[in-house]
């Protein structure tokens, strides 16, 4: 899988560094890393479009696909001394794939899981981030038809200041 070159880190990080929410670094840092899925860096799979809008993705056609959707789910915060905060941050990542067979939807799945884990500190803005969950609906009739649902699960660690947004 390829890797992304110190430029295009220095880009991205130089892209997200002046948004003021931590949240909002890491979604758009996630986003960032995700839309580097392409054939042409090594992975098996273009993705054709990253987004927060899960909206009509039910209509989404097949030269529209691989998408993948980013989800903000739940976040635990654990109280540290002082006003550090521990935050275990879980964000979903939902998409369709259209007209593909069992083998090239499970390497598609396989180029989201190098790229999270090529990048597991999103450019440095956490400490650590993994793939902690994955459901397909590969043991349904998606095969017949080509077309699969998918939901990764990502589990997102980092610390801040109480009352601090960075």
């Amino acid at each position: 899988m390829a890797t992304l070159t110190p430029a295009e880190v220095t880009t991205i990080q130089t892209e997200i560094e002046p948004i003021a929410s931590k949240r909002a670094r890491l979604l758009l840092a996630m986003k960032r890393l995700l839309e580097t899925i392409k054939s042409s860096r090594g992975y098996n799979t273009d993705v054709t479009e990253v987004s927060f809008d899960i909206r009509g993705w039910q209509a989404k056609s097949t030269p529209e696909t691989p998408i993948i959707y980013i989800i903000d789910d739940t976040t635990d915060i654990k109280r540290h001394a002082g006003s550090i905060r521990e935050h275990k941050w879980i964000i979903r990542l939902f998409g369709v794939v259209r007209e593909m067979d069992f083998i090239a939807f499970e390497k598609f799945i396989s180029d989201v899981e190098e790229a999270l884990k090529d990048n597991n500190t999103l450019f440095g803005q956490c400490n650590m981030m993994e793939v902690i969950e994955i459901s397909t609906d590969n043991q349904f009739f998606s095969e017949l038809t080509g077309n699969h649902l998918y939901e990764i699960v990502v589990e997102v660690l980092f610390t801040r200041k109480f009352g601090e947004p960075k």
